[in-house]
């Protein structure tokens, strides 16, 4: 029998082992049951086995594509490419404890609930484990207590792309970030948040991320995104890439900045504004984004004086404004001008400003014209449409063609007086009293032939004799002319500009060219009048504005709704359609070719007929019938194909003419199957086609003619066989190219009817006459010449009986291919009030112009 001290111990040994054990069941029910109660409070996701993680939910928006990112990155880089796909497999990491193992740090699959450490009671998770394949691997369940550190994919992603930007992480490749170039870094990086920003929302909107907290998250990523494109716009600066600079900070305006990035955005966007206006780049986008700023401002800011970017305004204009003072004591006003207009751009109430810039240079005392290409005042030998322009202002002629309400030509005296003395087969002119050039000296009658023979243009009038019998000088102001045979129209034929012998920069115009400069970036021509014009009786008060400038502009419309043009030539059909949109806000007028207006340019191709084949009026019709006129304009010119604007040719003529002479035909003749029936046609002693292809030359410089002559080369390929290679020429040197040494097999080309007789002969002249034409080819000859006795015929009977026949032959030799006419456009700020007689000369009577205060 055991003593009694050994029965007590014993039994007080299994009396604790009892205890705890009972302590042990009561744990484990409470336990059990806390689990159960929590998980009706909290939603798992259950474990399915093999089964991949469900990405969809943050890739639902990966298809958007940046178009300013660069794609050659993605190619040779293994850490660009590891880094860009970094938000395809989002992940969390998670530090906790065990009863078993030590601490544990697991990547896992994004969290449902946000939360901090130290976790809430309520947090108890089951983590799906990723592998470094970003696979499932195993299921971890964790509690409030076990939890040591929580690292969310939002924050996971901010620091990488920082120490990405730093060039301090591999991502586990080979090579370092550092080896791609900072902008190229900022570039990804901004990709790789864009990319996080829509996980995070997409994750949000699809309950994958749920509860409160999350907001944080975001912002983390949205700052870091900021600072980049901060970055961003900061290096644009520093290299005056104002295009991209401005982008960037558009980019940032659409998402309603907060304070703080307006504060950083401010001074970023008042120098680019500064340095886009000194480049000639402030567009009405611009101006749009400024506002856009200034009214959110208004919305965060309550007091003027707090307001970041306004206050940087009112800065820097008064700093301009300044300069523009200091600039003045020197005597400078163009560079004080220049400094006035930038703090114009920066705060258009700078009331100093405005002032100062009226007294200098009053807004209604200058038209500023936008042109697309500025003209060249030295270019005697091609005069292109802007070259018109500046000549209609500088130059005069004896006379002048206007066209009426109705559409018809007149002719109008200009330098020569109302005395006009006919005599047998001739006339005598005298000057308008008064009449002197630019510089103060009188214009003589020796002047005005000297003109004529300088004049190229005019070869077939001076140089043929049975034309021209004689000139005759009287005195400086009288001269004498005499035709060989009396002339419908004597005074048709001296519509020719007059330039002084000695200066051919000065004429007797109402304005003269002064400089060529820069204004805000802006390539500019002035012309200011000259004072020697209002002389004449009938030009006192004349020119009514003292300064044109013509401006060299990218987009014309934007320069007219900013108010940097009041008036643009050379429109487009689709610069009209964006006028119309604007509903008068602001009011710009707008004008084109038409029955009051009528377009007497037509364009063609000139044909070489003493060249190969060329020689063949057969292969010169199977050609001109190759040519699909209406499908090259659609293509080409917007607006044809809708009939709206621009016409395919029938004939030579232009539209209105043949309508009414009955040369159009109603329905297209042209036809490609009559094109191959032609040149199989051809006769037999025709030469074969040589294997160099034809040339079909063109003046360069312009994207539209470059396009339209490779699609009538390659419709004359398709259709005839005959190789055709395009072949571009200076525009100085295409007149002596083309007219003069007749270096072309064929050659693209237009001509400017100067009044409602389209008289053929001058425009077969430059393109037929040579001293061998007559033995060459005697039905050419015959075409030259019943041109010529059109122009000459002394009844009109007579002329219209010629012109049928001259017609006939036309067609039946065609050395001229006629292809279309294109409409002309343009557009005049409200406050501006022109005068137009001529859709080519529209600056003709740009002495009558007024302008009418913005005020």
């Amino acid at each position: 029998m055991m003593p009694i001290s050994t029965i007590k111990n014993l039994f007080f040994k299994s009396t604790r082992c009892l205890a705890l054990i009972i302590s042990l069941i009561v744990y484990c029910f409470l336990t059990l049951s806390t689990i159960s109660q929590e998980k009706k409070q909290i939603k798992e996701i259950e474990e399915k086995i093999n089964e991949t993680i469900i990405k969809d939910y943050w890739k639902s928006f990966e298809n958007i594509t940046d178009k300013n990112k660069k794609n050659s990155i993605l190619s040779s880089s293994p850490i660009a490419i590891t880094f860009l796909r970094m938000p395809e497999h989002p992940f969390d990491i998670i530090t906790v404890t065990h009863p078993f193992r030590p601490i544990t740090t697991y990547k896992v699959e994004p969290i449902n609930k946000f939360f901090k450490i130290p976790a809430p009671d309520d947090v108890i998770l089951r983590l799906r484990v990723l592998d470094k394949n970003f696979s499932f691997k195993e299921l971890v369940t964790t509690g409030p207590t076990a939890i040591k550190e929580v690292k969310f994919f939002e924050e996971i992603l901010s620091e990488t792309v920082q120490k990405f930007i730093e060039g301090s992480t591999s991502l586990e490749t080979n090579e370092f970030s550092s080896s791609i170039g900072y902008f190229d870094r900022l570039l990804l990086a901004e990709e790789v948040l864009e990319k996080g920003l829509r996980a995070h929302d997409s994750a949000i909107a699809t309950e994958k991320r749920t509860g409160e907290g999350w907001t944080n998250m975001r912002k983390i990523l949205t700052t870091k995104l900021l600072s980049i494109r901060i970055s961003k716009i900061h290096d644009y600066t520093e290299k005056k890439d104002w295009d991209h600079a401005l982008f960037e900070i558009s980019k940032l305006s659409s998402g309603s900045p907060d304070k703080e990035s307006l504060q950083k955005l401010s001074s970023y966007l008042v120098d680019v504004i500064d340095g886009s206006n000194q480049s000639g780049l402030i567009t009405s986008k611009t101006k749009e984004l400024l506002a856009v700023f200034l009214f959110l401002e208004s919305k965060i800011y309550p007091s003027n004086s707090d307001k970041p970017l306004l206050t940087l305004l009112r800065k820097k204009s008064d700093f301009f404004y300044k300069q523009s003072e200091k600039w003045l004591e020197k005597k400078e006003p163009e560079k004080a001008k220049e400094y006035l207009l930038r703090a114009l751009e920066l705060q258009p109430d700078h009331i100093g400003s405005r002032q100062l810039l009226e007294k200098i240079s009053p807004q209604k005392e200058t038209i500023k014209v936008g042109l697309t290409k500025l003209p060249e005042l030295n270019n005697e030998n091609f005069l292109g449409t802007s070259e018109i322009y500046a000549s209609d202002l500088i130059y005069e002629s004896l006379f002048r063609k206007e066209t009426g309400i109705n559409g018809n030509t007149r002719t109008y005296q200009v330098l020569a007086s109302p005395k006009i003395i006919p005599s047998r087969n001739g006339v005598t002119f005298n000057l308008t009293p008064s009449s002197f050039w630019s510089d103060g000296k009188p214009v003589t009658a020796p002047e005005i032939q000297a003109s004529m023979k300088k004049n190229k243009s005019l070869a077939w009038f001076y140089s043929d004799e049975n034309i021209l019998n004689n000139w005759n000088n009287n005195d400086a102001n009288s001269f004498e002319v005499k035709f060989k045979n009396k002339i419908l129209d004597p005074f048709s034929f001296f519509d020719f500009k007059i330039i002084q012998e000695n200066n051919t920069n000065n004429g007797s115009g109402p304005y003269r060219f002064v400089n060529k400069g820069i204004e805000l970036g802006r390539e500019n021509l002035v012309f200011k009048a000259q004072p020697f014009y209002a002389f004449r009786k009938e030009n006192i008060g004349k020119p009514i504005i003292p300064e044109i400038r013509f401006y060299k502009t990218i987009d014309p419309v934007d320069e007219l709704i900013t108010g940097k043009i009041d008036f643009a030539a050379d429109l487009t059909f689709q610069d009209i359609a964006r006028i119309k949109k604007l509903n008068n806000n602001p009011t710009i007028n707008y004008s084109q070719t038409g029955p009051s207006l009528p377009n007497k340019r037509v364009y063609f191709i000139a044909v070489n007929t003493s060249k190969g084949i060329l020689k063949s009026p057969e292969i010169r019709k199977a050609i001109a019938h190759s040519l699909l006129r209406s499908k090259i304009l659609a293509e080409v010119w917007i607006g044809s194909e809708k009939g709206t604007a621009h016409h395919a040719l029938e004939s030579i003529f232009p539209k209105e003419y043949s309508l009414s002479n009955g040369v159009e035909k109603p329905e297209s003749d042209w036809s490609q199957d009559l094109a191959r029936i032609l040149q199989n046609q051809a006769s037999d002693n025709t030469p074969r086609q040589s294997t160099l292809p034809l040339s079909l030359k063109f003046p360069s410089g312009d994207e539209k003619i470059t396009q339209a002559v490779n699609l009538l080369a390659s419709q004359i390929k398709s259709t005839l066989k005959i190789e055709v290679s395009p072949e571009p020429i200076e525009p100085n040197s295409y007149y002596k190219k083309i007219i003069e040494d007749r270096d072309y097999d064929l050659a693209y080309a237009w001509h400017d009817f100067p009044d409602d007789n389209c008289s053929l002969y001058p425009l077969l002249f430059y393109y037929l006459h040579t001293p061998n034409t007559e033995t060459n080819n005697q039905k050419l000859q015959n075409l030259l010449d019943t041109a010529k006795t059109t122009l000459l015929a002394s009844t009109i009977p007579e002329m219209l009986a010629s012109k049928k026949n001259m017609i006939s032959l036309f067609e039946q030799e065609l050395p001229l291919i006629p292809l279309w006419q294109l409409d002309r456009y343009w557009a005049w700020r409200k406050e501006l009030n022109p005068n137009f007689t001529d859709s080519l000369h529209l600056f003709q009577n740009a002495s009558f112009w007024k302008k009418e205060s913005n005020n």
